[in-house]
């Protein structure tokens, strides 16, 4: 009666692992992607504060490192934020901004913040890098696709300004600036925290104790 139930015990494990190895391939679990944020404008409005506003169209490119052929992408129209500049470093202050994948009901939701940037210098005046941590993904409903890794993770604008407004001739001189802004093009990018251990890995460990247990208790009945 032993024997059967370790038996059944060690095939209800395999079972279990299958299930949970074919629940995982129904989506890719994403976790790096980058894409087009489309055209902005960044204005300072002064006493420190500032707006980003994202034109678009902005699209999903990439996925894994795989061309996706261009998702739809949204950005909430205008990111407003408090910023300061120590050399080339910048210390961001915003609120809780939204992206979203895809259209509803099929579509993916990330919440992220802005925290730090680099302003461009020389050759590279016209860059701007932002930066934050993705907090939430809800909803996370694109088809194919699993971006619940993604939370805890990094987003981050690379933006290039192309037009200046105010006397501006720089990123650098945006920032200084009050009344300035500039006008350009730029792209985004999210790198996944770091990802814990498969399920099915874990499921894999508890099998081989489970094997190792029933191995022992092999060797202790047949002693006897």
């Amino acid at each position: 009666m032993t024997m059967k139930i370790l038996y059944r015990f060690v095939l209800v494990g395999a079972a279990t692992m299958f299930l949970l190895g074919s629940s995982a391939q129904a989506a890719t679990m994403v976790l790096s992607d980058s894409g087009s944020v489309g055209t902005f404008t960044l204005t300072n409005l002064g006493g420190g504060s500032f707006s980003l506003a994202i034109a678009g169209p902005s699209s999903l490119d990439v996925i894994n490192g795989a061309p996706t052929g261009g998702i739809a992408t949204s950005f909430d129209a205008l990111l407003a934020f408090t910023a300061s500049v120590s050399g080339t470093d910048v210390d961001v202050t915003g609120g809780r901004y939204t992206k979203t994948f895809g259209t509803a009901p099929s579509d993916a939701a990330l919440s992220y913040d802005l925290e730090k940037g680099k302003v461009g210098t020389g050759l590279l005046k016209d860059g701007l890098i932002l930066a934050g941590l993705i907090s939430t993904v809800a909803p996370n409903s694109l088809p194919g696709f699993d971006f619940s890794g993604m939370s805890g993770g990094t987003h981050t604008f690379v933006l290039t300004g192309t037009f200046y407004t105010g006397g501006a001739h720089s990123m650098a001189d945006v920032f200084a600036t009050t009344g300035t802004s500039v006008v350009g093009n730029g792209s985004f990018a999210e790198l996944a925290a770091p990802v814990p251990e498969p399920a099915s890995m874990a499921m894999l460990g508890i099998g081989l104790t489970g094997l190792l247990t029933f191995r022992r208790f092999f060797k202790r009945t047949s002693v006897a």
